[in-house]
């Protein structure tokens, strides 16, 4: 949970300067957790996918933050897994783009 608060923080930090977070900067980082967790649920190993965040903080905050989460061996398991990451995610930024309200 701290790599999704820390996650959440880059992201507030990187667009306060352009602008003020949306609801559709969640929405992104939302998308990008829930494509990082099926990787991760797919057997995608931490080191290539740290490579493919290509020094992006968001991305590598987040790959650290699934590679916490167990992998599970049902695709029900998965999906659950997936649903609950993006979720926490979202609810993490939401809640940081509602304090600048």
């Amino acid at each position: 949970m701290k790599k999704l608060l820390l996650a959440a923080a880059i992201l507030m930090s990187s667009t306060a300067m352009a602008k003020t977070a949306t609801i559709n900067d969640c929405k992104f980082v939302e998308e990008l957790a829930q494509v990082i967790m099926e990787a991760r649920q797919s057997g995608a190993s931490m080191s290539d996918m740290i490579e493919a965040a290509d020094g992006h903080e968001l991305s590598e905050s987040l790959v650290v933050a699934a590679f916490e989460a167990p992998l599970m061996s049902g695709d029900k398991g998965k999906i659950k897994q997936v649903n609950i990451f993006k979720n926490k995610a979202f609810k993490v930024c939401f809640k940081a783009i509602s304090q600048e309200i």
